[in-house]
């Protein structure tokens, strides 16, 4: 379902001494207990990371500067190669979860596959 968010973000650009080059900023989402994050992911073969599909109305995702279409490669400070390790690395985060994003990707190029994060 859907869920409420007791907080806001907060947005950061990335300077040129960071690791993960391609994170380009990153946003802190926050949630009471065992809400929903309130987002679907998507993924496209062979290309690292997932996408964000669509965000659910007043939930943490809603809440944070987070958009659709854009690229989420780490989660709580890990890289994220596809899907499978999202859904892993949000069920693992407590009331906040940080979310390095990667320039947007165009959701109409991407071959859908989509999942609900819970």
């Amino acid at each position: 379902g859907t869920a409420r968010c007791c907080c806001g973000m907060r947005r950061r650009r990335a300077s040129s001494d960071d690791e993960e080059a391609s994170v380009v900023s990153e946003c802190v989402l926050r949630r009471r207990g065992e809400e929903s994050w309130g987002l679907e992911i998507g993924q496209r073969e062979g290309l690292e990371g997932v996408w964000v599909r669509e965000i659910l109305e007043d939930s943490p995702a809603a809440a944070s500067s987070l958009r659709e279409g854009e690229r989420i490669v780490r989660v709580d400070g890990l890289a994220v190669r596809d899907f499978h390790e999202a859904i892993e690395r949000f069920g693992l985060a407590g009331a906040e979860v940080r979310v390095g994003i990667a320039k947007p990707l165009r959701p109409a190029r991407l071959e859908e596959e989509a999942f609900e994060v819970a």
